[in-house]
């Protein structure tokens, strides 16, 4: 224990932490990093914020079957705004691989990333009718940044269905609904029930490590000190402050809203 300057008392954060083994299952809080995204682990963490946030956090539907939750009386905040927004928005829709609108209250993931110098597949005026038939993204493929192929993945395999990414959600050509859009990129983070940080690499081409067949490099230091128990160290987020993604202009939004949660 320490004392603060205003002389409360805090616990100090521990340096090491030790791992659940088979013979201590779900009993020590310390997580090893697995080179893969563990989709189980993100629906439960999805789960744990519904019901422990309540209100803050829930949406129109229970996530993979859990008990329903009573929606507020009234709207939350920027509720009526955002749903003003969503006529003019698009969404991928990751089952019919084309790119689809949300009804009002509808549940969708968000993408924060760094477009780069990488060519990127965007959506224009001529080619949004056509984006929005089914398989349409399956043929474009080819041409969608690795970053946005990933979080379709992620996105399908945690069990959501919609997905909101810049480049392909805000018809690039229509400056009113663009500037629209972009006055209020806040709300869009804020309503999404999670948002993927692409924080690895300077541009889309980077991907999503630890989706997929993608791995993720472990760079976590370990120990066995006795049978059966094993202390992990704990990883620090100042890669965030070193990344290219700290860099963008929305990045403060996104780590804000995410801090509110």
């Amino acid at each position: 224990m320490q004392s603060t300057p205003s002389g409360f008392r805090s616990v100090v954060s521990a340096d090491l932490l030790p791992v659940d083994s088979t013979k201590y299952p779900n009993f020590f809080i310390g997580r090893e990093v697995d080179p893969s995204i563990s989709p189980q682990m993100v629906r439960r963490w999805l789960h744990q914020c519904e019901i422990v946030h309540g209100e803050e956090c829930v949406q129109a539907r229970p996530p993979f079957g859990a008990a329903r939750l009573e929606l507020p009386a009234s709207p939350p905040p920027n509720a009526s705004r955002f749903n003003t927004l969503l006529p003019f928005l698009y969404f991928i829709d990751v089952k019919e691989n084309r790119l689809s609108r949300l009804s009002a209250g509808g549940r969708y993931v968000a993408l924060s990333y760094v477009w780069g110098n990488c060519p990127s597949f965007k959506a224009f005026r001529n080619t949004i009718d056509e984006l929005q038939q089914p398989g349409s993204l399956l043929a474009a493929k080819s041409q969608l940044s690795a970053v946005i192929v990933d979080a379709m993945y992620l996105t399908a395999d945690i069990g959501e269905r919609y997905l909101w990414v810049d480049s392909l959600c805000i018809v690039q050509d229509d400056q009113i609904t663009k500037q629209a859009t972009i006055n209020v990129m806040n709300l869009v983070y804020r309503n999404a029930i999670l948002t993927i940080i692409a924080a690895t690499g300077t541009d889309a081409s980077a991907g999503l490590p630890g989706v997929r067949s993608r791995p993720r490099l472990q760079s976590q230091q370990s120990a066995v000190i006795a049978p059966n128990l094993k202390l992990i160290s704990l990883h620090s987020l100042k890669m965030f402050e070193l990344s290219t993604w700290s860099t963008r202009a929305w990045t403060l939004v996104v780590t804000s809203l995410s801090y509110q949660s």
